[in-house]
Protein backbone atom coordinates (compact mmCIF):
# COMPACT_ATOMS: atom_id res chain seq x y z
CA UNK A 1 0.00 0.00 0.00
CA UNK A 2 3.17 2.55 0.60
CA UNK A 3 5.22 2.12 -2.37
CA UNK A 4 1.07 2.50 -4.23
CA UNK A 5 0.84 5.63 -2.82
CA UNK A 6 4.26 6.68 -3.27
CA UNK A 7 3.87 6.46 -6.58
CA UNK A 8 1.33 8.86 -6.88
CA UNK A 9 3.37 11.30 -5.03
CA UNK A 10 6.37 10.16 -7.43
CA UNK A 11 3.79 11.04 -10.30
CA UNK A 12 4.01 14.33 -8.76
CA UNK A 13 7.67 15.00 -8.07
CA UNK A 14 7.64 14.46 -4.53
CA UNK A 15 9.41 11.64 -3.20
CA UNK A 16 8.73 10.92 0.48
CA UNK A 17 9.35 8.37 3.10
CA UNK A 18 7.59 9.38 6.03
CA UNK A 19 4.40 7.06 5.98
CA UNK A 20 2.59 9.23 7.90
CA UNK A 21 3.48 12.59 5.88
CA UNK A 22 2.55 10.73 2.47
CA UNK A 23 -0.82 10.01 3.63
CA UNK A 24 -1.32 13.61 4.61
CA UNK A 25 0.46 14.75 1.37
CA UNK A 26 -1.96 12.32 -0.43
CA UNK A 27 -5.06 13.87 1.69
CA UNK A 28 -4.02 17.45 1.14
CA UNK A 29 -2.88 17.22 -2.44
CA UNK A 30 -5.20 14.66 -4.16
CA UNK A 31 -8.22 14.37 -1.56
CA UNK A 32 -10.53 15.31 -3.94
CA UNK A 33 -9.50 13.15 -6.53
CA UNK A 34 -8.85 9.65 -4.61
CA UNK A 35 -11.57 8.10 -2.54
CA UNK A 36 -11.30 10.01 0.94
CA UNK A 37 -12.72 6.86 2.67
CA UNK A 38 -9.55 4.82 1.26
CA UNK A 39 -7.31 7.27 2.14
CA UNK A 40 -8.59 7.39 5.90
CA UNK A 41 -8.15 3.14 5.75
CA UNK A 42 -4.62 3.70 4.23
CA UNK A 43 -3.96 5.77 7.84
CA UNK A 44 -5.86 3.15 9.72
CA UNK A 45 -3.29 0.33 8.26
CA UNK A 46 -0.20 2.73 8.99
CA UNK A 47 -1.06 3.49 12.82
CA UNK A 48 -1.87 -0.93 12.77
CA UNK A 49 1.46 -1.55 10.82
CA UNK A 50 3.28 0.96 13.36
CA UNK A 51 1.87 -0.80 16.35
CA UNK A 52 2.64 -4.24 15.05
CA UNK A 53 6.14 -3.35 14.26
CA UNK A 54 6.98 -1.28 17.36
CA UNK A 55 4.33 -2.56 19.65
CA UNK A 56 5.58 -4.79 22.52
CA UNK A 57 1.96 -6.67 22.88
CA UNK A 58 0.37 -6.31 19.62
CA UNK A 59 -0.32 -9.29 17.17
CA UNK A 60 -2.16 -9.68 14.21
CA UNK A 61 -4.72 -12.76 13.76
CA UNK A 62 -5.94 -14.43 10.35
CA UNK A 63 -8.87 -12.15 9.92
CA UNK A 64 -7.07 -9.02 10.25
CA UNK A 65 -4.61 -9.87 7.83
CA UNK A 66 -7.00 -10.93 4.96
CA UNK A 67 -8.91 -8.01 5.62
CA UNK A 68 -5.91 -5.83 5.13
CA UNK A 69 -4.91 -7.86 2.17
CA UNK A 70 -8.17 -7.01 0.94
CA UNK A 71 -7.81 -3.38 1.41
CA UNK A 72 -4.22 -3.48 -0.09
CA UNK A 73 -5.97 -4.99 -3.37
CA UNK A 74 -8.26 -2.36 -3.34
CA UNK A 75 -6.08 0.38 -3.17
CA UNK A 76 -3.65 -0.87 -5.14
CA UNK A 77 -6.45 -1.04 -7.80
CA UNK A 78 -7.59 2.42 -6.91
CA UNK A 79 -4.04 4.03 -7.19
CA UNK A 80 -3.27 1.98 -10.78
CA UNK A 81 -6.69 3.58 -12.04
CA UNK A 82 -6.01 7.34 -10.47
CA UNK A 83 -2.54 6.78 -12.37
CA UNK A 84 -3.65 5.68 -15.32
CA UNK A 85 -6.04 8.95 -15.93
CA UNK A 86 -3.08 11.59 -15.25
Amino acid sequence: MFHAARAIAFKDGVVERSHFALIKYLVEKHGKELNKGMLNKLDFYRKIRHSLNYGLDSKANEEQAEKAIEFAEKFLEEATEFLEGV
